[in-house]
């Protein structure tokens, strides 16, 4: 028998847990410290800080009282670009 509007139907063999929801659109994100974004760029300290100056670099955002952090999905890009030579 079809479902009434406002009726739930008992047919649940296509819905999906919220648990396995959460799982699937979960994205993990990373935070790369100073060394890291040396490492991914082969710039040093004093470079990417006037390069971020400039505008020219994914900004830090504080992660703590005394601590920064770069998202490292941008960073990578930033790096990927680049490379690709679309500097």
């Amino acid at each position: 028998m079809p479902a009434i509007v406002g009726q739930v139907s008992a047919d649940t063999s296509n819905s999906v847990t919220p648990s396995r929801t959460s799982r699937v659109n979960h994205i993990q994100r990373r935070i790369y410290r100073l060394p890291q974004v040396m490492a991914a760029t082969g710039f040093g300290r004093a470079w990417i800080y006037t390069l971020m100056g400039r505008g020219e670099f994914p900004k830090a955002v504080k992660i703590g009282q005394r601590s920064v952090g770069w998202d490292a999905d941008l960073v990578d890009k930033w790096v990927a670009t680049r490379l690709d030579g679309v500097a």
